[in-house]
């Protein structure tokens, strides 16, 4: 489950070629995946409030 949440940081990080477990990725990761995430969560609740 995990896998799947962490999936589109961690695509996103391979094509911007970060190395494994640096820094960077880390932080890009986890900025990719809010913004990634909270669109899709913002999406659906206006979804259902519409």
């Amino acid at each position: 489950m995990t896998r799947l949440f962490l999936m589109p940081g961690d695509l996103l990080c391979n094509a911007f070629g970060l190395e494994g477990e640096s820094d960077h990725r880390q932080v890009l990761r986890s900025f990719f995946n809010m913004m990634i995430w909270g669109a899709i969560t913002i999406a659906f609740a206006l979804k259902i409030m519409i």
